[in-house]
């Protein structure tokens, strides 16, 4: 294996002082994180870059919605319904019911349209 070999301690564990035991620590971690043996954590975002980057997810959730109902981002609540009906008419799993494998993919497909369309409307209802 590469990387660091553990390397003895002076004195035992238990007589280490607080700061002593955490510089122990955290060698040992690099150490195994220079082995591959231990995953390294990502700190996570804060303030304001948390929220810029929750906000940019959103919008790709909202834009993902909108692509599921072939609509343009931004279109008002009377085209989202009328676009949801029309689109659940056409692939009811019910007009593909003699086609098992065809009635599965037509219940995904408005299974899918019916999330979509409840997202927006929550979105878009005042």
């Amino acid at each position: 294996m590469d990387g660091p070999k553990p390397v003895p301690l002076k004195k035992p564990l238990a007589e280490l002082s607080d700061a002593e035991l955490e510089a122990e620590r955290m060698r040992r971690r690099e150490a195994r994180i220079a082995r591959g043996l231990h995953p390294v954590e990502e700190p996570l975002p804060e303030g304001r870059v948390a929220r810029a980057l929750e906000a940019q997810k959103r919008e790709r959730e909202l834009a993902q919605h909108y692509a599921n109902l072939e609509l343009k981002v931004g279109a008002g609540l009377a085209e989202v319904q009328a676009r949801y009906r029309e689109l659940v008419q056409k692939y009811h799993p019910d007009k593909h019911a003699k086609d098992a494998e065809k009635h599965r993919a037509a219940t995904e497909l408005v299974a899918q349209l019916s999330r979509s369309y409840q997202a927006l409307l929550e979105k878009l209802s005042p």
